[in-house]
């Protein structure tokens, strides 16, 4: 998946840029993007490529990663609530509230907010940014807009 941001600020060996916006309608995949209008977002980006502030750049996620990170945001949350609700039916039902069906409900919830705060947490030793490729001039953005056209 590749993106075209703009540089706003770099910190060590990363930068912060903002993908979405005016950037998209350059961009060759906006047909096939279903936030391109909507979206403005920063994105904390590896840059190994010592873009600048203010440069246009082309962002990637490899498409393995892309498929790990949309696990990760999307499933683990979802597995990690049932698994609270079947704990909380089995387990936590004859300790705490016996006969109440408030036990599974109040697990599954707790189990699904951990596991989000746990995503969060873990997002920085994952290391789910994605890399800037390369720095897009004037002309290639021109480019791709004649093609889009």
């Amino acid at each position: 998946m590749k993106e075209i941001g703009k540089v706003l600020e770099n910190k060590n060996k990363f930068s912060i840029v903002e993908v979405g916006g005016s950037y998209c309608e350059s961009c060759i995949s906006k047909e096939k993007c279903l936030f391109h209008r909507e979206r403005e977002k920063l994105v904390e980006a590896e840059n190994k490529i010592n873009a600048k502030p203010g440069d246009i750049v082309l962002l990637e996620v490899p498409p393995k990663k892309y498929v790990f990170i949309t696990f990760v945001i999307y499933l683990i949350p979802i597995i990690s609530m049932f698994v609270g609700s079947i704990l909380g039916e089995y387990i936590f039902k004859n300790i705490y509230f016996k006969g109440e069906n408030i036990t599974p409900i109040l697990s599954g919830f707790i189990f699904l907010v951990f596991s989000i705060l746990l995503i969060r947490v873990f997002n920085k030793f994952l290391l789910l940014r994605p890399k800037i490729e390369e720095v897009i001039n004037e002309d290639f953005l021109k480019n791709l807009t004649d093609e889009n056209s």
